[in-house]
This record gives C-alpha cells, sequence and structure tokens, in this order.
C-alpha cells in the first residue's frame, strides 16, 4: 500500500499502534473507529439487516420513526447502523444507505400534500414552486467545487448527459466524432450511440476508445488518451470521461484531462459523468472548468433509488441566454419564474444551468437528495469526508494485503489520489465473483458484482466504520478458503 497511508493510519490511533500487526488485529480497527470524528454519522442512516436470502427477520425496535414507519418484511429487515442486526453495507458505490432525515422530509411532504393539496405548490413551509432551489441551499453547488448557477438538479442522469449533448455535441462532417473509454458504462455508452446515430453518423466510426488493458478492465492510460486526442484532434468533436471508472476505481486526474483537451483544441469539448464521482472524491468544477458534467444522486450521495440526478454547465457557457449561441431543448421550468405561467412567443431563459431544466421537479425524489446534502455540510464538506476515506479505504487495502493477498488482486490504482472510496478485487479462488458476493450476503456483508469475476468493495466514511472493513476481511479470509 502507499506509505503515506500507512503513516496515516498509524497517525490516527494517537500512538494505540505501532507495528502493522497491531493494526491489523482487531483491536487496531477499534482504535481507529475510537478516534474517527465522523463516526457519529453512522447514526444518520438505516442499513438493511443481516439474514440469508429469503428469510424474514423479526422486527427492528430500533427505528426511530413514526408507528407507520416501513415494516421491515423484506430480506433483512431494517436496521439503526449501532443495531448488532445490521449488515455490514459496502455497496454505497450502487445504490446509498437510506438518511433517517430523508425518510421525515419526505413524509413531511407527503403530509403537505394531503393537508394543503395544490395549495403546497405556493404554501406551506416548504413550498414545492421553488423547491427546486433547496438543493442549492444545503450545499448542491460546493459539494462539486462549483458556483450556484452552475449547477442544477433535475431528471436523470441519462436524461441530463442527452440535454448537455444536444448542446455540446455540434458535430460536422468533418469533426464529429466521440472520445469516451472502452470500459464504459451502458448508460454512457447508449447515450453516446444514440447521439452518433442521431446525427446520421456512424457509431463504428465516430466513437474513439481509450483503455489500455485487456479486455478484463484495464485501467485508463493517459498517454494512451493524448495520444489519440493528437492523431484525431482535427475530428473529435467531445470526450466523454468519468471521474471515477465504475468498474475499476480510478479516479481520474480530471484538471489535467480538461488541460490536455484544452492545449489539443479548442474546438473539442469536454464533460464528464460524475456519478461514481460526487459525493465520493473532492471536486472543483469551477476550477477546473469542463464544459459539463452530469451525475446520479443515489449513489454516494444517497439520494434514494431514482433520486434526482445533477447538473454542472461551466460558468462561459451559462451566460448565454440565447439559443443561437448556445443551442438547447427548453421546457417551461427553464425559463424566468416570472414567465412560466405565460404563453410564450419567444423564450426568455435565464442565466445559468437552470435555464436547462425542463419540467417542475419530482419533489418525492429530490426531498431525499435535499436531506442528504444536509448530511455531507453536518460533517464538515468533502474535504473532511475524504479524509476518513482515504484512510478506511488505505485500511482495506492493508487487511486485503496481510491476510487475503493470494487469493484477490486489487485492480484499482494503490495511489489514493488515483482512486475513492472503492477497490475492486480480481477473485483468484475456487468461487466466482458472483458465488463470493452472495456467501458474503448470506452472512451480512453487502458488496457486488462485476464481469469479469470482479467484486467491488467500497466503504463510505459517513456510514462505515473501521469495524465494519476488518469484520467483512475476516469473512473474506474464510470464504474464500472453501474448495
Amino acid at each position: 500500500m502507499h506509505a503515506s497511508v500507512l503513516q496515516q493510519l498509524f497517525a490516527a490511533t494517537r500512538e494505540s499502534c505501532k507495528t502493522v500487526a497491531e493494526l491489523v488485529d482487531e483491536k487496531g480497527a477499534e482504535s481507529l473507529d475510537e478516534n474517527d470524528v465522523l463516526a457519529v454519522f453512522r447514526q444518520e442512516f438505516y442499513c438493511p439487516g443481516r439474514g440469508p436470502t429469503g428469510t424474514l427477520s423479526s422486527s427492528c425496535p430500533s427505528l426511530e420513526l413514526a408507528s407507520d414507519a416501513p415494516k421491515n418484511h423484506l430480506r433483512g429487515g431494517i436496521c439503526d447502523q449501532h443495531d448488532e442486526k445490521a449488515a455490514v453495507y459496502l455497496c454505497g458505490h450502487s445504490l446509498g444507505l437510506l438518511p433517517k432525515r430523508a425518510y421525515r422530509l419526505v413524509s413531511e411532504h407527503l403530509e403537505l400534500w394531503a393537508r394543503l393539496g395544490v395549495r403546497g405548490h405556493f404554501e406551506g413551509p416548504d413550498p414545492w414552486y421553488t423547491f427546486d432551489e433547496r438543493p442549492l441551499n444545503v450545499g448542491g453547488a460546493e459539494i462539486v467545487g462549483a458556483l450556484p448557477h452552475e449547477v442544477v438538479y433535475m431528471n436523470s442522469l441519462t436524461v441530463n448527459l442527452h440535454l448537455m449533448m444536444i448542446a455540446f455535441y455540434r458535430p460536422t462532417a468533418k469533426r464529429h466524432r466521440i472520445l469516451i473509454e472502452k470500459h464504459s458504462f451502458p448508460s454512457d455508452r447508449c447515450v453516446v450511440l444514440s447521439q452518433v446515430a442521431y446525427h446520421g453518423y456512424d457509431p463504428a466510426t465516430a466513437i474513439l476508445e481509450v483503455g489500455a488493458g485487456s479486455e478484463d478492465a484495464g485501467l485508463i492510460d493517459l498517454n494512451q488518451l493524448e495520444s489519440v486526442l493528437n492523431e484525431y484532434s482535427d475530428e473529435i468533436a467531445l470526450v466523454l470521461l468519468p471521474g471515477v471508472q465504475y468498474l475499476t476505481g480510478q479516479l481520474l486526474p480530471m484538471e489535467e484531462l480538461v488541460n490536455i483537451v484544452r492545449k489539443t483544441s479548442k474546438d473539442i469539448k469536454i464533460g464528464f459523468d460524475l456519478a461514481h464521482a460526487v459525493g465520493n472524491v473532492v471536486l472543483k468544477l469551477h476550477e477546473w472548468a469542463p464544459d459539463f458534467a452530469c451525475w446520479c444522486c443515489y449513489k454516494y450521495m444517497n439520494g434514494g433509488p431514482g433520486a434526482v440526478a445533477g447538473c454542472f454547465v461551466n460558468e462561459k457557457h451559462t451566460c448565454a441566454t440565447d439559443l443561437e449561441r448556445l443551442p438547447r431543448l427548453c421546457g417551461w421550468w427553464g425559463l424566468e419564474r416570472s414567465c412560466r405561467f405565460e404563453t410564450p412567443r419567444a423564450l426568455s431563459l435565464p442565466s445559468g444551468a437552470k435555464s436547462f431544466q425542463l419540467s417542475n421537479p419530482p419533489i418525492l425524489a429530490l426531498a431525499p437528495v435535499v436531506a442528504s446534502l444536509e448530511i455531507f455540510r453536518m460533517a464538515g464538506g468533502m474535504q473532511a469526508i475524504r479524509q476518513k476515506s482515504v484512510l478506511l479505504t488505505g485500511y482495506l487495502e492493508l487487511l486485503l494485503e496481510q491476510l487475503v493477498k493470494e487469493k484477490v488482486l486489487i485492480i484499482t490504482p494503490q495511489d489514493p489520489n488515483s482512486r475513492g472510496c472503492q477497490l475492486s478485487l480480481k477473485l483468484n479462488c475456487s468461487a466466482t465473483a458472483k458465488e463470493l458476493c452472495e456467501r458474503l450476503a448470506n452472512e451480512g456483508f453487502i458488496c457486488d458484482a462485476r464481469e469479469p469475476n470482479i467484486l467491488r468493495v467500497a466503504p463510505v466514511p459517513l456510514y462505515n466504520s473501521f469495524s465494519d472493513v476488518h469484520s467483512f476481511v475476516r469473512a473474506l479470509v474464510r470464504l474464500t478458503s472453501i474448495p
């Protein structure tokens, strides 16, 4: 592991651990937990209960909700993070846990709907007509390092990618290629394929791919990327890359990528899919100045399944309020607020990313995002959260190296500056990743598997502990030894 992270781990125990053996011991994990200033935020979340697939768990008394709280009739039940029945949840890279305040806020808006009906749009403590501004009031721009007028929360990730590509992918006969990663997530690839075809070009020749290594999840190589950019500098219209690669967990140097693109050609636009980066790593979008970025809010952002997504539009573009300077699809919610209920003869667009809004936001899908953003702000923002994350993932790496090295290969970069929470493990045991994932789940450890034979594990600093990581690795040692 990286030497600097090991030193930080020793320091985090406040000298109670002086050797690697002491760190690896269960008491080492307990010492790290005792000195964890963010440990208190575990109590902000509910967690699935332990239990094998198909079994029913008894009622969990630790739910601190009203009598009509969600009933635990599903696998494992619902637990408070401090309950001994709680599973060790290491799957925040796929779906974050339920914040307690998200349940309460959604319940409040359901009650407002019941009590006020249509009047809830303009009356009550939190009128829906202005609710789209609520994420920005609780750190929705700060979490990606942007200015408030550069960010809007709307739609889903895929819809927002389409909207951004309509604005920023303006292909010509000569310049129409799109550069993406070889192992891109299906959602991104579907968007790119359909956009290229929509504009009348052949995806087989219009899409360029970067990604070193074989088909089994090689890392993205910056030298290769720069070489491709230089070779096709007159033909590439758009570069679309992830902030954190979903399969390997590789954190890309986004500032460097933007600079490379700008140096190659001022006519190439660059955008990022930050689905696995937002709420995971420190972002500085205003400073780095890509043209756009999009993200979902149901992974590290804990906004819940189907949560409203986020979108960044560089400030240099947001001052363009006419469609000639910045073509886009428009909707009535993207108009000046004072004009929304008028029948427009011409579009009156405000400056800022909010002009990309199409329709009024789904309140019940946006409320959990607002609630989760409040927790990020309470925890001190991404700098503080990232500091713990480096230690937590570093501790996972240390335990894997010390206890189960022969059974797994960590394909995620070792440098903490090149990864987020997630470690991706390529297995070298009799069980497949899918089989091992199910065995772990049966014992109360939740992660996930991806082809080719990769186990993805993400200790999340807001709700995972060092003891969570320790117990997971101990289980992994035992289960990978099964013939």
